[in-house]
């Protein structure tokens, strides 16, 4: 009688397995954010260098004797947007730093010279999603 039980409980076992149409449906995966660092002084400096040093720097203050903050230049650049208010960690989206490099805040686009590359403007926006860490 054992014998027979465990036949059975193994035909049981196979057979519903075997018999098993429950489908796993596959997972789609978007990549569409950056998971790793974005480096404020490899990327992000690079950026302001090119495109916002000649308004966002002491010198131009000095020449044209009013300041354009923050002040971009490497060594001021990260005090300048932490502590200004510029970056918000927690809804990175609305950073004004993003904002207005996106040109989705009333006033000026920066740089008013011309819209940052896309890739630029996704830089920077993943730096400050990823915490807007001075690395």
């Amino acid at each position: 009688m054992q014998i027979s039980l465990s036949a059975l409980l193994a035909g049981f076992i196979l057979f519903s397995c075997s018999e098993s149409k429950d489908e796993i449906d596959p997972v789609e995966i978007i990549v569409n954010e950056r998971i790793d660092p974005v480096f404020f002084i490899e990327e992000i400096i690079p950026i302001f260098d090119q495109h916002c040093l000649y308004c966002h720097s002491e010198e131009h203050t000095m020449h044209h004797h009013y300041k354009i903050s923050p002040y971009l230049t490497a060594s001021e650049a990260y005090y300048e947007l932490i502590s200004g208010g510029y970056v918000d960690t927690i809804s990175p989206e609305q950073s004004l730093l993003y904002l207005k490099v996106a040109g989705t805040t009333a006033g000026i686009r920066m740089p008013p010279s011309g819209k940052l590359s896309d890739y630029e403007i996704q830089k920077i926006l993943g730096w400050i999603n990823y915490g807007a860490p001075n690395n």
